[in-house]
């Protein structure tokens, strides 16, 4: 299942990624009139950006319990807080580039 799911992923990924540069690309089909009607490359980027977007959902969403048991509640700014730490982040300190852990 996970096989099937990932191989989906890929095959989508690639194609999606392919079309996005061609699109934006203005030597390749940015000027076909296509793209000027539907703004292809416009579209194709807001669904990406939705996508990219749905893994931090899900954690929000799985998260909750645990937010109303550390802090109280699940809205607010302490519950941002509690799901922003809790987000998957670098925190080993000699293995993370992040420049505030030098």
């Amino acid at each position: 299942m996970v096989t099937v799911s990932g191989a989906i992923s890929v095959v989508l990924g690639t194609l999606v990624g392919a079309a996005l540069v061609f699109f934006s690309d203005p030597g390749l089909g940015r000027g076909w009139r296509i793209n000027r009607i539907f703004r292809i490359d416009q579209v194709l980027s807001a669904i990406v950006n939705v996508g990219r977007s749905l893994p931090f959902l899900v954690l929000m969403v799985a998260i909750i319990p645990l937010t109303r048991f550390l802090v109280g509640t699940s809205i607010g700014t302490q519950a941002a807080i509690c799901l922003l730490y809790t987000s998957p982040s670098p925190r080993d300190r000699t293995r993370s580039r992040m420049p505030s852990s030098a």
